[in-house]
């Protein structure tokens, strides 16, 4: 897609926008009015100055409520059927195609990016709980210093229910965990598994691997460290093998960057990432807010969420690679 393509899309995207939200102001206003009037008529607005006033000043504190239930179906159904909608979401595509993939492709290789898809949950699952609510996308694979990636954006939700005096049942859902998911491959098969997880990272199923598969909770030499990680493992020599002062040093800095709102997980041939930074990545902005010069830095950032885990923590150095 060229600029001529993207900046013809957005435009329209813009133009579509502005005109729905006139529709939806216009529309909510004569409805308001119409229930008022019908409130006032309601009322018997006839009679002394007092009772006149006393009617108005109760009409519209009935309308207020009363018209909010036409006010929510009449802009749902304008956000349905404005073509708006449609162009909203050419806009966001094209984006994705102007912006993203192209910005992707500067730094990666062998990249296959898909938006609309999401990292599966079973993958997921592994390592963290997958919650009542799931959500993934943004999907890609691609190559960076001949380390193969596989990352996705995640959202995951816990629903609760609470019942109010009346008996009612409230369904509200709080988030568990939400940012990336990144899965970097190796030539190494590690014989066994590793998991360091943030203080501040909740989404972990560290309970769960300890127990069904004999993972043990163990303490590097780091005292530092021990505050703002734990470790879980099968093999301990393994482990501090993997977790050498130079490896922890990197990822306690990594740590500190996110909050220790992280995890690191060794399995198999892979080194999976959970960094529960809160950040929906790679998208649009509103056509109205698009500003190349920015969105690419912007974009820039979410790249190196990605590629700092190679260059940062080294993974392309001699213990991945099938040597010791």
């Amino acid at each position: 897609m060229d600029k001529a393509e993207f900046e013809l899309l957005r435009a329209k995207a813009s133009e579509d926008a502005k005109r729905r939200k006139t529709v939806c102001i216009t529309g909510s206003i004569i409805i308001f009015a119409i229930i008022l009037i019908i409130m006032l008529l309601m009322s018997g607005r006839l009679g002394s100055f007092g009772t006149r006033r006393f009617n108005i000043m109760f009409s519209i504190l009935l309308t207020l409520p009363f018209s909010m239930f036409f006010l929510i179906g009449f802009n749902l159904i304008v956000y349905l059927v404005h073509p708006a909608r449609h162009s909203m979401n050419a806009y966001k595509s094209a984006y994705k195609s102007y912006m993203i993939y192209r910005s992707l492709s500067e730094v990666f290789s062998n990249l296959k990016y898909y938006p609309d898809h999401g990292m599966p949950t079973a993958v997921v699952g592994t390592v963290m709980t997958t919650g009542d609510r799931y959500h993934s996308n943004d999907f890609m694979t691609a190559t960076y210093k001949d380390i193969n990636f596989t990352q996705a954006d995640v959202h995951t939700e816990e629903r609760h229910e609470t019942r109010d005096s009346d008996g009612h049942t409230h369904t509200t859902y709080t988030t568990i965990f939400k940012g990336r998911f990144l899965i970097f491959d190796f030539k190494r098969d590690f014989s066994f598994r590793l998991q360091v997880v943030g203080k501040r990272f909740d989404g972990a199923r560290q309970n769960r691997l300890s127990n069904e598969n004999k993972f043990k909770k163990i303490e590097t030499e780091s005292h530092e460290f021990n505050k703002k990680f734990r470790v879980y493992a099968q093999d301990g020599f393994e482990a501090f093998y993997i977790l050498d002062p130079a490896f922890i040093e990197k990822i306690q800095a990594i740590g500190e960057y996110y909050n220790n709102s992280i995890m690191f997980a060794f399995m198999e041939k892979k080194l999976i990432v959970a960094v529960d930074d809160g950040n929906d990545s790679f998208e649009a902005p509103h056509p109205d807010k698009f500003d190349e010069a920015a969105d690419k830095q912007r974009i820039s950032g979410d790249i190196m969420t990605i590629v700092q885990f190679v260059d940062k923590l080294s993974l392309n150095r001699y213990i991945f690679e099938g040597k010791k």
